[in-house]
C-alpha cells in the first residue's frame, strides 16, 4: 500500500543524523518520539517537499498521423488483392505523451532506489504521518528505529521490515506504508525508433513508455524482439504480449542505466479473409516459420463459426504466385507467405448474398431446404442498427433472368415465422434505421411530387402561368444575383427546384396517380436518386459544396451574368457537389443520379475500394483528380465496411457490403429499376400517429405484428389510452376489383398487439387518456400575493386562479385589470388589416376623383403612412374584465373562462387621469373626485389647433371606451375614475376634403377605441 511508505523516506533525507537532534529539529523533547507524536490531533513529520500528483512526459518526436504504407505493406497488399497493414504499428508506431502517476498503489515487486519517496502513517498509541525518501545509501531513517535498508529491495519486503520495526519500537501502534513520488531514471533507446537517444523516465515506467517517448517504432523495426540490456544481462521483450494479452513482458519496469534496443523487423507472414484482424504479422524472434493455426490465433481467429477453405499463397523462385490448398492447420507458413481464409462453397451447389451494412455480409451457400433464418439468426447478421420491420429479397428467375422483389419481416423471421426458402442468386437485404429514414423521405417526397404533377396536369392554366412567371424572372437583368437567393433553383437539397411549401400544399394523401404520365413518374424518381436525406452529414456536405461552387461561379471577373450562364453555373455547382466533377466533365447533359458515382484515387467513397489510393499495385498509382476543380468526394471519411472487406467498384454497381446514403445507391446495389423499387415500397407502408413516441410512416413486411410496429415506434407514451387503438384498414379483392375499408377499435394490450398482423396501408391512431390538465398555463402579475405562471385546469375560471395566487394585495386596483388573450389579439390584428384595406381602397378612390373632391398628393402620402403603421401595429388582445373576487362571486356571469396563454395584470391603484391626443400639454394629471372631462382638458391647456371636440372619448381603467357628448358650453360625461384616459382626436378637416371625411369617419371611429386602449395599457404597464 502506497500510504504506508511515506514515513521512512522523509526522515531518511536527514542522512545519519542523531535521533535526539532529529527530534529537536522537529520540535520534540528528549522524552522520545512518543512525546512529540502524541496529542489530540497528532503531528506530522515531513522532511521532503510536496511534489505533484502526476507528471506528463512529452515525446521527443510526435508524428501527427500514422506512418505511410511501407514497401512490405504495398507488396503484400498487391499480392493479396486487398489492403493489408502491419499489425501493431498503429499503437507502437506513433509518438505519444506518457502520463506518469506520482502517487497511487504500487505493486509489491517494485524495486526501491535512492530518491523514492516513502509515506508512513502511524495509528494507535502513536498517531503521526511521516514522509521521507530513500537516501543515497539506500536507507530509510525513522525516529527511535535503526535505519532500514530499502535500495535494491522490493517494496513488499521493505514494507514488512517497517511493520516489524514499528511493532518493536512502539507499543499498541500499527503502521501503513505507501509509496509517494517515485525516482527518475535515465535509459538509452536505440535501434529502429523514430528518435533514438537518452530518455528520462520514472521508476514506474515500462519499456513501452520509453518507446512512445522516442516517437514510436518504425515499420522497419521489430515488435517481437525488443531487448533490455541491464547489468550484463539481456531481457527479451515481445510487444505482441501487450496487444493480445498473451504475456506481461512488455510491462517490465525500467531501471536506471537500462539500454533498450529495437532491432530490424524479422520474418513476417500475412493473413487475409474472414478473420478478426487481417494483416501482416511478425514471426516469433529468430523464427522462420509459424503454423497456420498459430497465425490464425494472432489474427484473432475466424469471425464466425462455419466451414472455410484455407489456402496458402506462395511465391515461387521464378516470381509466380501459387495458391495451395491446406489440408490441416498444422502446415507451416514461411516468411512473406499469405494465409487466406474464405467461405467454403465447395459443398454448396448455389449461393445467396447477404447485403448491407452488416459484419456478416457476403456470399452464403444455398442448398435444398435452406431458409432465410439460416442467415439472419446469426448474431450481427442484421447490422448494428437494424430496422426489424422490413427487409428485401431480390430474386432472379433462373429461366428469364428477370429480377423481382419480395418483402420480409426480420422480427418475424427471428421468432420463427415467415421463414422464406432461399433460392440460388437471392440477395437478402435487411435495412438499417438510417436507411429506413432515407427511404421514408424519398417515398414521401416522390408522392408529394406526384400530387403536384397531377394537379398541374389537371389544371393546365396554372402550369402556363407558372411557366410564364419563371420566364419573366429569367429575363430580369439581375438574374445572376436573384438565382443566388432564389429557393426555386435546383440544389442538392431541392431536386425539383420548388419552394418548400409547394409540395406540401398540393399533398392531399392521394394514392391514385393514374393521371400522371409514366415518363413524368420516372423523371421524378430519377431526380431523387442522388438526394441525401435532410440533416445527414452527406446532405450538409453537399449543400455546403454547392453554395461554395455557386459563389465562385458568380463572383470574380468571369462571373456568370446572363440567364444561360447562370443556369450553366448552377448545373456545374450541382455536379461538383454531388460527384466532385464539373458540368463539362459530366457531359453535355450533366450528371444523372442514375449514373455511376465517380471517385478519385486515394480518396474513399461509398463505391470505392477504401484507402487503396496509396498502393500502386492495386489501382495503378497514387491517383489524381479526374477534374480540374476541387476534389469533393461523394461521402468523405467513409468508415470501413462492416465486414472489413473492400469491394472494387464497377460501373453501374454499388458495393453490396456497404450502407447506402442515397436511393440511387440502393438501386445500383440491388440492380432494380428505380420506378419498380419505389412503387414496391409504397405498397408496404403503414402509418402511426397519436400517443406513440415515434409517430410517422413505417415500412412493414408480410408478417409484422402491431406489437413489432409499436416497439419500432419507441412504444406508446405513458398516458396512452389502453382502452383501444383506432384502426383504419382496407381489404381488397383484386379478383373482383373491389375494396372495403373498416374502422375498428383494438384493445391496447400485448395480447392484441402481438396477434394482429398489420397489412399495407393500415392506419393506426393511439389516443391519450383524457385529462383536465396539461392544456397550458396562465400568467398572473401585479398586485397579487404570489405572482407567477400557474398550470391551467380545463374549465377553470379567473376567480379560481385568484384563489391560487393568494388573493389581491391591499393596494390592488381590480377595476384596472389588464386581461390579455392570444385569440383576441388575432382577431384584433385581423381587424387592423381589414381597416387598413378599407382605408387603402378609399384613398385610391379619392385619388381617382376629378375636380375639388380629389385628394391632394401630400394628403395621400400622409394617409398611406398611417395605413402602413396600422398594418404593423401589434395587437394586444385585451379583454375587458374586473378581477375583483367579490364582484366575480356575486355575478358568476362576469367570471371569464380561462384559456392557455392568458395574461392577467392587476395594477396598483392609480392616482392620475391621462389626457391624450390634441391638447396643448398631453400627460397625466392628479385625480380629484368631482372633476369632469372639461376640467381635465383644461388642466392639459385646453384643445389644440386641430382637435375634434365631437369625437372626444374616455377609456375607463378596465378598457371600456365611451364617447363624450359635447356642446359649445359643456361636456356631458359620466363620473371619471382613477386610471381613466381622455382622448381628444385630431380633426381631419384641415388636411382632407369633405368627401374624405364622410368616407373614413366610420373607420376611424371604430379604430379609436383600439388605439386608445393600446395607449392606456402601455402607460399602465
Amino acid at each position: 500500500m502506497l500510504y504506508l511508505a511515506s514515513l521512512s523516506g522523509s526522515l531518511a533525507q536527514l542522512g545519519g543524523a542523531d535521533p535526539q537532534s532529529l527530534l529537536k529539529s522537529v520540535g520534540g523533547s528528549s522524552g522520545g518520539i512518543g512525546s512529540i507524536l502524541s496529542g489530540a490531533g497528532g503531528n506530522s513529520v515531513d522532511t521532503t517537499s510536496n511534489g505533484p500528483q502526476s507528471q506528463t512526459l512529452q515525446p521527443q518526436f510526435m508524428s501527427p498521423r500514422l506512418q505511410p504504407p511501407s514497401r512490405l505493406e504495398q507488396i503484400l497488399s498487391g499480392r493479396a488483392g486487398i489492403r493489408l497493414t502491419q499489425y501493431g504499428y498503429d499503437q507502437f508506431g506513433v509518438g505519444r505523451q506518457v502520463q506518469v502517476p506520482e502517487t497511487g498503489a504500487v505493486a509489491d515487486d517494485y524495486i526501491l532506489g535512492p530518491g523514492d519517496q516513502v509515506n508512513i502513517s502511524l495509528r494507535g498509541q502513536e498517531s503521526s504521518d511521516i514522509r521521507t525518501t530513500v537516501d543515497r545509501d539506500g536507507r530509510v531513517v525513522l525516529p527511535r528505529i535503526d535505519p532500514i535498508a530499502a535500495g535494491g529491495r522490493t517494496f513488499g519486503a521493505f514494507r514488512q521490515d517497517v511493520d516489524a520495526a514499528i511493532h518493536r519500537a512502539y507499543v499498541a501502534s500499527s503502521a501503513s506504508v505507501s509509496l509517494g513520488r517515485v525516482r527518475q531514471v535515465s535509459v538509452l533507446v536505440s535501434g529502429e525508433v523514430m528518435m533514438p537517444g537518452v530518455r528520462l523516465v520514472t521508476g514506474l515506467s515500462s519499456v513501452i513508455d520509453a518507446i512512445l517517448l522516442s516517437g514510436g517504432i518504425k515499420k522497419t523495426g521489430s515488435l517481437r524482439d525488443v531487448r533490455i540490456l541491464r547489468g550484463g544481462r539481456e531481457i527479451p521483450i515481445d510487444l505482441y504480449s501487450a496487444l493480445n494479452g498473451a504475456g506481461n513482458s512488455a510491462a517490465t519496469r525500467l531501471a536506471d542505466g537500462d539500454r533498450i534496443l529495437v532491432p530490424p523487423l524479422g520474418a513476417t507472414a500475412a493473413i487475409a479473409g474472414l478473420v478478426r484482424r487481417p494483416g501482416i504479422y511478425e514471426l516469433p524472434p529468430h523464427g522462420k516459420t509459424i503454423t497456420a493455426q498459430a497465425l490464425l490465433g494472432l489474427a484473432g481467429g475466424q469471425e464466425v463459426q462455419g466451414r472455410y477453405r484455407f489456402s496458402l499463397q506462395r511465391i515461387d523462385s521464378d516470381g509466380h504466385l501459387t495458391l495451395v490448398a491446406l489440408q490441416n492447420l498444422n502446415t507451416p507458413v514461411h516468411d512473406s507467405e499469405i494465409l487466406r481464409i474464405e467461405l467454403n462453397g465447395d459443398r454448396a451447389q448455389d449461393q445467396a448474398t447477404l447485403s448491407g451494412a452488416t459484419g456478416l455480409s457476403g456470399n452464403y451457400a444455398v442448398a435444398q431446404g435452406s431458409k432465410l433464418s439460416d442467415i439472419l439468426r446469426s448474431p450481427g447478421a442484421l447490422g448494428a442498427n437494424p430496422y426489424t420491420l422490413f427487409g428485401l429479397i431480390v430474386r432472379t428467375n433462373a429461366q428469364t433472368l428477370q429480377r423481382s422483389l419480395l418483402a420480409f419481416t426480420p422480427a418475424a423471421v427471428l421468432r420463427g415465422a415467415e421463414d422464406i426458402s432461399l433460392q440460388s442468386n437471392d440477395v437478402v437485404r435487411p435495412i438499417s434505421l438510417g436507411e429506413a429514414e432515407l427511404l421514408s423521405y424519398i417515398v414521401k417526397t416522390y408522392l408529394d411530387k406526384l400530387n403536384y404533377d397531377q394537379n398541374r396536369v389537371r389544371n393546365p392554366l396554372d402550369t402556363t402561368r407558372a411557366d410564364a412567371a419563371a420566364a419573366m424572372q429569367a429575363a430580369s437583368s439581375n438574374a445572376a444575383a436573384s438565382a443566388m437567393q432564389n429557393n426555386n433553383s435546383v440544389s442538392p437539397n431541392n431536386p425539383f427546384g420548388l419552394q418548400p411549401s409547394q409540395l406540401e400544399s398540393d399533398n392531399f394523401n392521394l394514392d391514385d396517380f393514374s393521371g400522371v404520365p409514366t415518363d413524368m413518374q420516372r423523371s421524378d424518381i430519377v431526380a431523387l436518386l442522388n438526394v441525401a436525406a435532410p440533416g445527414t452529414p452527406l446532405a450538409d456536405q453537399r449543400q455546403a459544396a454547392y453554395q461554395q461552387a455557386l459563389a465562385t461561379a458568380t463572383s470574380g471577373p468571369n462571373a456568370a451574368s446572363s440567364p444561360v450562364q447562370m443556369a450553366q453555373a448552377q448545373q456545374s455547382a450541382l455536379a461538383m457537389s454531388q460527384y466532385g466533377v464539373t458540368a463539362t466533365d459530366a457531359g453535355e447533359g450533366g450528371y444523372s443520379g442514375y449514373q455511376t458515382d465517380q471517385f478519385r484515387g486515394g480518396q474513399q467513397g461509398p463505391n470505392q475500394m477504401s484507402g487503396l489510393g496509396g498502393f500502386p499495385g492495386l489501382n495503378g498509382g497514387q491517383g489524381g483528380s479526374m477534374t480540374n476543380g476541387p476534389a469533393v468526394p461523394a461521402f468523405p471519411n467513409q468508415p470501413p465496411n462492416a465486414n472489413f472487406e473492400d469491394q472494387p467498384s464497377t460501373p453501374g454497381s454499388y458495393a453490396s457490403n456497404q450502407e447506402v446514403h442515397t436511393f440511387g445507391q440502393l438501386v445500383r446495389q440491388l440492380g432494380i429499376d428505380p420506378l419498380v423499387l419505389v412503387n414496391f415500397l409504397i405498397d408496404y407502408r403503414i402509418k402511426l400517429d397519436g400517443a406513440v413516441r415515434g409517430p410517422g410512416t413505417y415500412f412493414v413486411g408480410g408478417s409484422a405484428t402491431l406489437q413489432d410496429v409499436v416497439e419500432a415506434a419507441g412504444g406508446t407514451v405513458k398516458w396512452a389510452d389502453e382502452s383501444g387503438v383506432e384502426l383504419l384498414s382496407t381489404a381488397t379483392d383484386t379478383a373482383a376489383g373491389s375494396s372495403e375499408s373498416q374502422d375498428q377499435i383494438l384493445p391496447l394490450h400485448k395480447g392484441t398487439l402481438a396477434s394482429y398482423v398489420v397489412r399495407p396501408r393500415d392506419y393506426f391512431h393511439f389516443n391519450k387518456v383524457y385529462s383536465q390538465t396539461g392544456i397550458g398555463s396562465i400568467t398572473v402579475q401585479g398586485e397579487v400575493r404570489f405572482p407567477g405562471n400557474y398550470p391551467l385546469v380545463r374549465g377553470e375560471h379567473l376567480s379560481e386562479v385568484l384563489l391560487k395566487v393568494g388573493g389581491l394585495t391591499p393596494t390592488a386596483y381590480p377595476s384596472g385589470t389588464v386581461f390579455l388573450r392570444r385569440s383576441a389579439a388575432k382577431v384584433e390584428q385581423d381587424g387592423y388589416n381589414r381597416a387598413a384595406d378599407q382605408i387603402q381602397t378609399q384613398l385610391l378612390a379619392g385619388m381617382a376623383r376629378v375636380g375639388n373632391d380629389k385628394i391632394p398628393a401630400e394628403t395621400f402620402t400622409a394617409m398611406q403612412a398611417f395605413v402602413t403603421q396600422l398594418r404593423t401595429q401589434k395587437a394586444l388582445g385585451r379583454i375587458t374584465t374586473v378581477a375583483d373576487p367579490s364582484v366575480l362571486a356575486a355575478n358568476p356571469a362576469l367570471d371569464p373562462l380561462l384559456e392557455a396563454g392568458d395574461v392577467v395584470f392587476i395594477p396598483q391603484r392609480p392616482s392620475t387621469v391621462a389626457v391624450l391626443g390634441e391638447v396643448m400639454q398631453p400627460g397625466s394629471y392628479s385625480y380629484r373626485p368631482g372633476m369632469s372631462v372639461a376640467d381635465f382638458i383644461k388642466e392639459a391647456g385646453g384643445d389644440a389647433q386641430f382637435s375634434d371636440d365631437d369625437m372626444i372619448f374616455v377609456v375607463d381603467p378596465d378598457g371600456r371606451a365611451h364617447r363624450i357628448e359635447s356642446s359649445w358650453f359643456s361636456y356631458d360625461s359620466p363620473k371619471l375614475r382613477p386610471g381613466s384616459s381622455i382622448v381628444v382626436p385630431r380633426n381631419l378637416t384641415p388636411i382632407d376634403t369633405r368627401q374624405m371625411i364622410l368616407d373614413v369617419t366610420g373607420i376611424f371611429s371604430s379604430l379609436a377605441v383600439a388605439l386608445a386602449s393600446l395607449a392606456v395599457i402601455s402607460s399602465n404597464n
